[in-house]
């Protein structure tokens, strides 16, 4: 490489139930992937950030909660896996989706006698959010699922519906 440039590598620091990302910078247009490692105690697996405009000095914090928020005034109707918030330093309108692979184990699929298929990610923003979801693998002791969001807050892994559904295709009637 000419001139010696090294570009800084993303870092990513974990402890049981947290981890902490830092990624030098992200181009416009390009994404960067985070893996976050088992040990962390939590069922994100995977990062995939997308920016719209190039964004520096990128800070992302993830947490797994033992509860609901107090900030979250509205319940999921089903049952919930986990409460994750993803703290970020990238506002939305630079983000122009957020992939997040994440695992279930499939002991409390079990014992909450729920389906693998209606398991989802919901966003809370003003209000939760169901994304779009789908199921990557089923090995051993977990299910792995993947979901799109426009950006990073807190979500929930779980079965169940939000409490106002947008309808997405109106039925002839």
């Amino acid at each position: 490489v000419a001139g010696g440039a090294t570009t800084a590598a993303k870092k990513i620091t974990t402890q049981k139930g947290k981890a902490t990302i830092t990624i030098p910078s992200i181009a416009a247009g390009k994404s960067e992937t985070v893996d976050i490692p088992s040990e962390s105690d939590m069922a994100i697996r995977k990062i995939i950030v997308s920016v719209a405009n190039k964004v520096s000095n990128i800070q992302i914090t993830v947490d797994k909660l033992p509860d609901k928020p107090a900030t979250v005034t509205q319940e999921i109707t089903g049952k919930v896996y986990h409460y994750i918030e993803i703290k970020t330093n990238i506002t939305d309108s630079n983000v122009n989706q957020t992939i997040m692979r994440f695992e279930v184990n499939k002991t409390w699929i079990t014992d909450n006698n729920v389906n693998k298929s209606d398991i989802a990610l919901f966003r809370y923003t003003d209000k939760w959010n169901k994304l779009q979801t789908s199921e990557i693998s089923d090995v051993n002791q977990t299910v792995l699922y993947e979901a799109i969001s426009p950006g990073l807050s807190i979500f929930a892994i779980g079965v169940g519906e939000t409490p106002t559904v947008p309808a997405t295709e109106q039925q002839p009637t």
